[in-house]
């Protein structure tokens, strides 16, 4: 069995953390890490950088990219208020994907309509900006 240094623990965990702050592939994280001399955050914000150039994001991706978690995400899409495609569907669970354009528009959609009008817990409609999603019957994801 290999015994690991110190600096090589320290560097495994601070990927192993970043792996699961971006949902980057373990190779990005290692040399993003790298690339910033072990600063997680300018980490945090090169793999962003990247992921802003991918034309299809995970599921992981699009949680840094809304500042949200993978099961927030993960319900979007299952509500149908989050346009998404599978890439492919195993045994257990399906391999959810969202394009870049389709995510972009629907950011987009959300800020207009949160700008517009709020419902506020008692119903009414206050305009405001508000922080929730509001579903978007005719979106289409193409």
């Amino acid at each position: 069995m290999k015994l690991l240094s110190i600096e090589q623990t320290a560097e495994t965990f601070l990927v192993k953390e970043l792996r699961k702050k971006t949902g980057a592939a373990m190779i990005d994280c290692k040399t993003a890490l790298a690339d910033t001399g072990g600063d997680t955050q300018k980490a945090v914000d090169i793999l962003r950088q990247k992921c802003l150039a991918a034309r299809v994001l995970t599921i992981d991706q699009v949680g840094v990219e809304l500042n949200t978690s993978r099961q927030s995400v993960q319900r979007m899409i299952d509500e149908g208020i989050l346009p998404a495609f599978v890439l492919r569907a195993g045994k257990r669970k399906k391999a959810w994907r969202v394009r870049r354009e389709s995510l972009d528009r629907w950011i987009l959609a959300q800020e207009r309509q949160a700008a517009k009008v709020h419902v506020g817990r008692n119903g009414n409609q206050q305009k405001t900006k508000g922080e929730s999603y509001v579903v978007l019957s005719n979106f289409s994801a193409k």
